[in-house]
């Protein structure tokens, strides 16, 4: 089984999904779960079908211990990354630390992080790091 189909295999959204709800009260969580199973096979059948498009951020303001705005992406989203991530980036970079051709230092960031705390900042930060890494490499 390669790594999309991992993705978009339906026990794997389901994990997602519920590692997504951990913890979460958005209104965009509970209008998924009214029909969970409807949405992870719409999901599941977006993806498949190279139809799945980001959604806009719910933008909101926290105010401890400061002001700030906080951009956060819709429940569905979540899904889809915990899903990407759990099935795919963290097995490959597993794979490429593990064979020494990356490190953590690589990326600015602990691996433990990425399996403890998977956000979509992150995901943007490795998606950055690895253009330039690959760059480079192409440039020696």
């Amino acid at each position: 089984m390669g790594y999309f189909d991992k993705i978009i295999d339906f026990g794997n959204l389901y994990k997602a999904y519920r590692k997504a709800s951990a913890g979460i009260k958005s209104n965009s969580k509970m209008k998924f779960q009214v029909s969970a199973l409807d949405g992870l096979i719409r999901i599941k059948n977006e993806l498949v079908s190279r139809n799945y498009k980001v959604g806009e951020y719910n933008e909101f303001k926290v105010y401890d211990p400061k002001e700030r705005v906080i951009l956060a992406c819709s429940f569905k989203d979540k899904i889809v990354q915990h899903s990407l991530c759990d099935n795919a980036l963290i097995p490959i970079l597993s794979k490429l630390v593990r064979a020494g051709i990356l490190s953590e230092s690589d990326f600015n960031i602990s691996y433990s992080s990425w399996k403890n705390h998977v956000s979509h900042g992150n995901c943007m930060k490795l998606v950055r790091d690895m253009d330039l890494m690959i760059g480079a490499i192409k440039c020696k």
